[in-house]
C-alpha cells in the first residue's frame, strides 16, 4: 500500500521545483506527467509501484494548485468510487471492450483493468497534458490503453465514436454547450430544446450512443439527473434506452476538493432498444473515506454498497420514473403507498428579499436563514432583519402565521438545505415575512397532521435525507414545487400526542427563559450605564 504522506512530500518537492523553473501550473502538470513512471519505479517510495492510481490521485488532488485543476475542468473520480464502479461492472458482465469517452487521467479504466485483465481499454481525452497523465498511469500500471487525443463531442457530430460493450465515465460537470454547437449532433429533440445544454446531459447521451445493445453503462452524474424538472423529457428519452440496475447516491464531500460539483451519484444501466416504466433501487453512501477538505474520515462504505448492488439487496430508496420522465424518490417499492404528497396537505412557498432601501431599524421582521435556530425562532434583532411597513404590506401573501414550518431553502453548500427547521409558534406584534432563502410549509386547515408532526419529521434523519434528494445546483437550492411533490409518511402514526405535548411544554419553558434572559440583559445594561 502506498505511503501517502511520504509520496505527497516527494511529489510536492518535484512540483515546486518545476514551478521554480518558471513553469505555470499546467506546464508543470505536463512535465510531471512525463516523470511519473520514473518516480514510481526508481525513487524508492514504498508501495508506489503497486498503486499507480493512488499516485495519480496524489498528484492531481494534493499537489496541483486548485487553479490548475479548475482551469482544466477536471474532476478526478475518487478511488473509492472508481473501485466501487469497477467491482459492480466486473460482476454484472464480463467486460471485453471498455470505453471511457471522457478519459481524464484514466482512473476508471485503470480500476476496470485491475478487476478484469482481459478487457481491452479505450479512452478519449481532449487535453494533451491530461492525456499524458493517462499514458503515464497506463505505463506504470501495465494496463495498455488505446488513447485518442480529440474532442468527444466532435466525434459525436461526425459519427466516428466507437461502440463497445461497456462504457464507464465521469463526464464534464457544470459547463454548458451552446445551441450553435448542437446543430450537427445526432441527439434527441429533448436535448435540442434545452437551449444551452448542460455538458453532463450531453455526456450521458454520448455514453448511451457508444453502447452496443445489451452493453453496460456505469457513469458518474449529478444527482439532479433524477430530480431536475426541466430535464424530464430527456430523462424519459434516456431511460427508454436503459434498463436501470441501480443508482448509488454519493455523500456531498465526494467532490469536495472541486468547485461546481454538487450532490453526485453513480448510475448503472444496460442498453436496450425499448425499456418499460421502471422502479429501481437507490443506495445511499454515508462516507467516501474523507471529509470535504480531503482529510481522512470514517472508512468508506462504497465497497459494501457495491456488494449490495450486485446482490440486489434492499435499498434505502427506490426511484420511479413515469412515461413523461417525472421521477419520484421514495423509501418503499410500492411508491406512494406510505403517505401523501406534501403539497396535498399543505401550501409550500418561499419569501422575497427586499431592496436595500427597505431595511429599517424598527418595523416588521424578515425571517432570514440566520434567524432559524433549529430549535425555536428567538426573534432577536440582527443586521437587516427589519423591513419597512410599506414593503411588508405588499407581501401579504407570504406573511407568516402561527403553525408555519420554516426551513432553509438556499445555501452555499447543499448540505445546509433543510438542516435547520423551525416552527412558528409565536409572532412579533409587528408581523413577519420569510426571506427568499426560507421555505415555508403551511398545513391546510382540517388536515389530521399537526405542525409539530411535520416539524419532527423534517428534523429527523429520514426527513433531512428526503429534502436533500431534492436539492439542485452546486451551491444548493430547494424549490417549492419539488418539496410539494415530496411524499411523507403517516406522521400522526409516527409521533404520539404525548410527544407533541412534551414539545409544546418545551417551547413554553423556552419562552419563559427568554423573558428572564431579556430582563437580565436590560438590568446589566442599566447597571453598566450607571457605573
Amino acid at each position: 500500500m502506498i505511503e501517502t504522506y511520504a509520496a505527497r512530500r516527494h511529489l510536492t518537492r518535484i512540483h515546486n521545483d518545476l514551478r521554480s523553473q518558471g513553469l505555470n501550473p499546467i506546464e508543470a502538470l505536463d512535465e510531471l506527467a512525463l516523470r511519473l513512471s520514473e518516480v514510481a519505479t526508481h525513487d524508492g517510495l514504498p508501495g508506489i509501484e503497486d498503486s499507480p492510481a493512488d499516485l495519480i490521485s496524489l498528484v492531481y488532488q494534493e499537489i496541483l494548485a486548485p487553479g490548475a485543476r479548475n482551469g482544466l475542468g477536471q474532476y478526478l473520480t475518487p478511488l473509492p468510487v472508481a473501485d466501487m464502479m469497477a467491482h459492480v461492472v466486473s460482476v454484472l458482465t464480463e467486460p471485453q471492450d471498455v470505453l471511457d469517452p471522457f478519459c481524464g487521467v484514466g482512473i476508471l479504466l485503470d480500476r476496470i483493468a485491475a478487476t478484469s485483465r482481459t478487457a481491452r481499454l479505450w479512452g478519449i481525452e481532449i487535453s494533451e497534458p491530461v492525456a499524458r497523465m493517462a499514458t503515464s498511469l497506463s505505463d506504470v500500471g501495465g494496463n495498455p490503453i488505446s488513447l485518442e487525443l480529440r474532442d468527444t463531442f466532435s466525434g459525436l457530430a461526425d459519427g466516428s465514436l466507437p461502440t463497445v460493450d461497456v462504457v464507464v465515465s465521469n463526464p464534464p460537470f457544470g459547463a454548458t454547450v451552446s445551441q450553435s454547437k448542437l446543430d450537427d449532433l445526432d441527439i434527441p429533440s429533448s436535448l435540442h430544446s434545452l437551449g444551452k445544454l448542460p455538458a453532463e446531459l450531453l455526456g450521458l447521451e454520448v455514453c448511451i450512443q457508444c453502447l452496443k445493445p445489451g452493453g453496460l453503462l456505469a457513469i458518474v452524474l449529478p444527482q439532479s439527473i433524477l430530480t431536475n424538472r426541466r430535464w424530464s423529457r430527456y430523462r424519459s428519452d434516456a431511460l427508454a434506452r436503459l434498463r436501470m440496475h441501480a443508482v448509488v447516491s454519493l455523500p456531498e464531500e465526494t467532490f469536495g476538493p472541486f468547485r461546481g460539483v454538487a450532490n453526485a451519484c453513480v448510475v448503472f444501466g444496460t442498453r436496450l432498444d425499448t425499456t418499460p416504466l421502471q422502479v429501481f433501487p437507490m443506495y445511499i453512501s454515508e462516507s467516501v473515506g474523507y471529509s470535504a477538505t480531503g482529510r481522512q474520515a470514517d472508512a468508506s462504505d462504497l465497497e459494501q454498497i457495491a456488494k449490495r448492488v450486485v446482490l440486489g439487496e434492499d435499498a434505502e430508496r427506490y426511484v420511479s420514473v413515469s412515461e413523461l420522465g417525472d421521477a419520484q424518490i421514495d423509501s418503499q417499492h410500492s411508491l406512494g403507498s406510505d403517505g401523501p404528497k406534501l403539497g396535498d396537505i399543505a401550501d409550500v412557498f418561499v419569501g422575497k428579499n427586499p431592496p436595500r432601501s427597505q431595511y429599517v431599524a424598527e418595523g416588521p421582521w424578515l425571517l432570514k436563514v440566520g434567524d432559524l435556530a433549529g430549535a425555536v425562532v428567538p426573534w432577536r434583532v440582527r443586521q437587516n432583519n427589519r423591513v419597512s411597513d410599506a414593503w411588508f404590506n405588499k407581501q401579504h401573501r407570504v406573511h407568516l402565521q402561527r403553525g408555519d414550518v420554516c426551513l432553509t431553502a438556499a445555501g452555499h453548500r447543499p448540505k445546509y438545505i433543510g438542516l435547520k427547521v423551525d416552527l412558528i409558534d409565536e409572532l412579533p406584534v409587528e408581523g413577519a415575512a420569510p426571506s427568499g432563502e426560507v421555505m415555508v410549509v403551511r398545513l391546510h386547515p382540517g388536515t389530521t397532521v399537526e405542525p409539530e408532526h411535520l416539524l419532527f419529521y423534517l428534523r429527523s434523519k429520514a426527513g433531512y435525507r428526503s429534502v436533500q434528494e431534492l436539492v439542485r445546483g452546486s451551491t444548493g437550492h430547494l424549490y417549492a414545487q419539488d418539496l410539494a411533490d415530496m411524499r411523507i409518511p403517516s406522521l400522526q402514526d409516527l409521533y404520539s400526542p404525548l410527544a407533541v405535548e412534551a414539545f409544546r411544554q418545551a417551547i413554553s419553558h423556552f419562552r419563559e427563559y427568554r423573558k428572564f434572559e431579556s430582563k437580565a440583559e436590560r438590568m446589566l445594561s442599566e447597571s453598566s450605564e450607571v457605573t
